[in-house]
């Protein structure tokens, strides 16, 4: 009698919270569930999210466009022979000539017009330059990536493809 007056009336259950436990669990599942669904492809196609088609997903990759051999354009720039800064003190000369790849003829013709003005860019860098920093391919590729940007600076909002090195002598 004693434990019907420790209830008060309410009923005794026998499995001692194990109910409780099996409702959390069910609940965390649906959860970990719901959680798994909305982080997956198949969660995404449920909402409606529609995953872009492999085509959509390639043109988005190549940020570059394709370049079209029969309209690209080569434009070679005049030689350009400047003193180099050594730590030698010794004086050495750099003889070297560009040549702009152009992915279209038009683009070409805007390179051939602001010839003066690459020309004078390019000067303008390689004469700040020593000539360890033309030691090596790693030096090279630092100076053709420098005067692309600076050629596709003065060439906005039109770009040029490439810069190729032609003769190249340090002495």
């Amino acid at each position: 009698m004693s434990e019907e007056k420790e209830n008060a009336g309410l009923p005794v259950s026998s499995d001692g919270g194990k109910g409780k436990i099996i409702i959390i669990g069910i609940f965390v599942l649906l959860i970990v569930v719901a959680a798994g669904l909305f982080f997956t492809p198949v969660g995404a196609s449920l909402l409606g999210h529609k995953e872009p088609a492999k085509e959509e997903v390639k043109k988005e990759e190549s940020a570059t466009p394709e370049l079209d051999v029969t309209k690209v354009a080569f434009t070679t720039l005049p030689e350009i022979l400047l003193n180099l800064r050594n730590a030698s003190g010794k004086s050495s000369f750099l003889k070297v000539t560009f040549i702009v790849q152009s992915p279209t003829e038009e683009v070409g013709k805007k390179v051939e017009k602001l010839k003066p003005i690459l020309i004078n860019q390019f000067q303008e860098y390689l004469r700040g330059l020593d000539i360890e920093d033309l030691a090596g391919s790693a030096g090279l590729q630092r100076v053709r990536n420098e005067l692309l940007t600076r050629t596709n600076n003065v060439l906005a909002p039109d770009k040029a493809s490439d810069i190729l090195i032609g003769p190249f002598l340090i002495q």
